[in-house]
């Protein structure tokens, strides 16, 4: 569960998220896919 004050700070949240584990993943010479989906919404972020 990923605690967010408004619609735009989950937003954010979700995308720094990500970019941090494309970074990791680039770092050790990996790469990977994402999808995160919100099940209360549907919403997703990738």
């Amino acid at each position: 569960e990923v605690p967010a004050t408004s619609d735009e700070h989950l937003d954010e949240t979700m995308d720094d998220l990500i970019d941090e584990i494309h970074r990791i993943a680039s770092d050790k010479a990996c790469w990977v896919e994402t999808l995160i989906t919100d099940p209360a919404t549907g919403q997703t972020w990738d």
